[in-house]
């Protein structure tokens, strides 16, 4: 989507395809939260596990300058699916939001 003062809901499921630890990484203009269901196959109350409150450059997980862009590491199970919820607050300039996870 392409606009000013809007924001967007991005909702599915993570399935691991490995049981081992995750680490997931987000970058967005304006503001971002990724939230991760704690038990598989439950929707209700997904725990907030990222919150990137500043603008980032686009797919700039890596590069450090005040916002966190990555969770602490997460232990799932292969074939176990999680509910993964981003939310995206655009408020004016550039749009974009994206997720990326790295496996241990």
């Amino acid at each position: 989507m392409i606009g000013e003062y809007y924001g967007q809901v991005f909702k599915g499921w993570f399935i691991p395809p490995e049981t081992t630890e995750y680490r997931f990484y987000m970058a967005c203009d304006d503001h971002c939260k990724l939230r991760l269901g704690e038990t598989p196959n439950v929707v209700e109350s997904p725990k907030e596990i990222l919150n990137v409150a500043a603008w980032t450059p686009f797919r700039d997980f890596l590069r450090s300058h005040d916002a966190k862009r990555h969770s602490e590491w997460i232990s799932l199970k292969k074939g176990e699916p999680h509910y993964i919820e981003a939310i995206h607050l655009e408020y004016s300039w550039g749009d974009h939001v994206s997720v990326a996870v790295e496996v241990k």
